[in-house]
């Protein structure tokens, strides 16, 4: 049983400054932070990482806590802004193709077994999204596994693989169609043809 059970009480004491509620402010909350990134498509050691950081930052700003509310939903909060500030910075990172990466893209593309739009994409730009679900088209589509075996070799939860080849599809097919420039104006056509 949990010395606090309340989230309000918890926070009181770690702000007190009780060793007690310090240590268990950082194991009860742990795994759900690691878990989190995880499921969103970062890799277990970014996961750890930014639950360590959502930690260290929330035991610094724990005064700000409103009483009241779930502290596990104000710590999630704290670490969704460092998620999606490391989404951006890998948007704007450029990753090149391994030269085993291309030749798999140009099997997929001479086999017509996955959309126009992930050919183009590989060959054309860099990968800028969280890499998990990438990776789970290429072995769903290009390495043809299984969804199962996509679980395994991704050490992703049960029943996840399906959710992460889609969603890497629809991550790839935004990205496609976020390079296409528009169509040029038409011009006005004259009566006197």
């Amino acid at each position: 049983m949990e010395a606090f059970e309340l989230d309000d009480d918890l926070a009181d004491a770690v702000q007190r400054g009780d060793v007690v509620a310090q240590e268990e402010f950082f194991n009860r909350f742990r795994l759900t932070l690691i878990k989190y990134p995880i499921s969103r498509g970062f890799s277990e050691s970014d996961a750890e990482d930014l639950a360590q950081e959502t930690l260290g930052v929330g035991y610094q700003r724990i005064a700000s806590f409103r009483r009241g509310e779930s502290l596990k939903r104000w710590l999630v909060g704290i670490e969704l802004n460092f998620m999606r500030r490391l989404w951006a910075e890998h948007k704007a990172e450029a990753v090149p193709l391994r030269q085993e990466e291309a030749g798999m893209v140009l099997r997929a593309e001479e086999s017509k077994r996955l959309a126009p739009f992930w050919v183009q994409m590989q060959l054309n730009m860099a990968v800028a999204r969280p890499k998990r679900y990438i990776e789970a088209v290429r072995l769903r589509y290009l390495d043809e596994l299984d969804y199962d075996e996509v679980e395994r070799a991704l050490r992703l939860s049960r029943n996840s693989g399906k959710v992460y080849a889609q969603r890497g599809l629809r991550i790839l097919k935004e990205m496609s169609e976020a390079d296409v420039p528009p169509d040029p104006p038409r011009q006005p056509q004259s009566g006197n043809e």
